[in-house]
């Protein structure tokens, strides 16, 4: 997750979308006083070699605290900051009204039947779950829900739900909305290499493809999807 004051934006970046490519990418043109939120090792020294900015700014001002979040603090004891996959309804109330309405704000979501795929090889795949039918039926699958990410109160809160599957138009269109020239592909590909199959189609059964068009379908609807 990344909240630039330089550049007036806010990225908030869900699951399995490509989303540590997208966030090492903009990290490039953050500075000052940006808010970067902390990936993993491996991932900060992909973002090193890319000439990214690191994770900086994320602990939380104590006066910007909700009371749930100094019940959270006391009960971990360690002050709260922005994280990774923080939803929209969390960064806004710690932002600001001033700093939401007025930056441009964007996320990414994808093919929900490609992106349950995806996520499947990458928590273990067969190792982990047996088959894709457990990992259906199960748990992990809440990982998927992107829609609560970038929404509030059920309704859309971002300026802009940009496709994985038209990553090349889409940061076309960021470079324009952010007045800047260096967001372009190839992006450093991070936490790929575990995918098995190309094609969703493979695991998928009619049942499997249930679970998903109820769990994900205000995703379906929203961005036209289809199996």
């Amino acid at each position: 997750m990344i909240v630039s004051h330089k550049h007036k934006f806010i990225f908030i970046k869900t699951r399995k979308t490509a989303g540590t490519s997208i966030e090492i990418a903009l990290s490039k043109i953050c500075s000052g006083n940006d808010i970067i939120t902390p990936i993993t090792v491996v991932d900060e020294k992909l973002r090193d070699s890319f000439g990214g900015v690191g994770a900086k700014n994320y602990k939380i001002p104590f006066r910007n605290y909700r009371p749930i979040d100094v019940f959270n603090m006391l009960i971990n004891r360690k002050l709260i900051s922005y994280v990774n996959h923080m939803h929209a309804k969390d960064i806004k109330h710690f932002v600001g009204d001033d700093v939401w309405n007025s930056y441009f704000k964007f996320t990414f979501d994808r093919n929900p039947y490609d992106k349950a795929v995806s996520l499947y090889y990458y928590l273990g795949g067969d190792k982990k779950y047996g088959n894709f039918k457990n990992f259906i039926q199960g748990e992990d699958l809440n990982y998927l829900d992107s829609f609560n990410m970038y929404s509030i109160d059920g309704q859309v809160a971002v300026d802009k739900v940009y496709k994985f599957e038209e990553m090349h138009d889409a940061l076309i269109d960021i470079n324009k909305q952010l007045h800047i020239d260096s967001i372009s592909l190839p992006l450093k590909k991070a936490k790929g290499g575990t995918r098995k199959i190309d094609n969703y189609k493979d695991l998928f059964d009619s049942v499997s493809k249930n679970v998903i068009d109820v769990l994900l379908a205000r995703e379906i609807k929203l961005l036209g999807y289809t199996y």
